[in-house]
């Protein structure tokens, strides 16, 4: 067993894998997203926690860097940032599938940008069998020497310039719109965005911004307004998507709207 595959077992299942309580339970409780949110970030490999629609949740810290990592992959021409977003992808389609045959854990290798990576988790049901979640560990396993080389007897053109891949080009697009309207939102509201997508509820929040709870709400409020979204996984979504932690630059000029919620307390 590899130091990786020993990691992703010590990882797995824990206590919140099987329920005691009501079988209809159709989502994490905030109590067990916090509690994967702190196991998650214990780990230095990449992380997810994928909720009921196989969309992330929860992403650990050193997913979250590969995810705004604007350097290109060793070996490619496409940035790490672009090759994670897909393998994080990746990964929703496989547990979808998975949860589909009522499995209760994933352990699936696949190739994805002239590499290879394996996906190691758990499937969270509750007591009626219903999927509800994921938490699942992401490592690639191909050395940066042995990159995979498409079967081909065609030689590669040296001269023709290269016509980016459509998926490429998507999610250029996808990150320009999510940056569009995350600059909508003041150094407060970025500063909640973000905090939120850590999986964070909104007395921690207040806790570590140092201001009440109903100003969060505010906050909280007026971002989903600005971002356009009805859902926190949407507003985490755009948050990832647009690598929003570089927001926080943004001059103190720009909170104006937290500077009156906070007078008006």
């Amino acid at each position: 067993m590899t130091p990786f595959q020993n990691e992703a077992k010590k990882t797995g299942p824990t206590p919140f894998t099987v329920f005691t309580g009501n079988g209809q339970q159709s989502e994490l409780s905030p109590a067990q997203i916090a509690q994967w949110r702190m196991q998650i970030n214990e780990n230095l490999h990449s992380m997810i926690v994928l909720g009921a629609d196989f969309k992330p949740m929860l992403l650990n810290e050193a997913l979250r860097q590969r995810l705004s990592n604007p350097d290109n992959m060793q070996g490619t021409d496409e940035p790490l940032a672009f090759v994670w977003e897909t393998i994080c992808q990746t990964v929703g389609r496989m547990v979808a599938e998975a949860a589909g045959t009522q499995a209760s854990e994933l352990a699936e290798a696949f190739p994805l940008h002239k590499s290879c990576f394996v996906a190691v988790g758990t499937l969270i049901r509750n007591n009626s069998g219903t999927y509800i979640a994921a938490v699942i560990n992401i490592a690639e396993i191909t050395s940066s020497a042995s990159r995979l080389i498409p079967a081909t007897s065609e030689p590669a053109a040296s001269s023709a310039p290269t016509e980016l891949p459509q998926e490429f080009t998507d999610w250029v697009s996808r990150r320009e719109l999510a940056r569009t309207k995350m600059s909508k939102l003041s150094r407060r509201e970025s500063q909640v965005v973000a905090l939120v997508s850590n999986g964070f509820p909104n007395k921690s929040i207040a806790h570590e911004l140092d201001i009440s709870v109903k100003t969060i709400e505010k906050h909280r409020a007026n971002a989903t307004r600005k971002l356009g979204v009805s859902s926190t996984p949407e507003m985490v979504r755009i948050a990832v998507t647009a690598n929003g932690d570089s927001l926080f630059l943004k001059k103190d000029s720009d909170d104006n709207d937290s500077t009156a919620a906070n007078a008006s307390e």
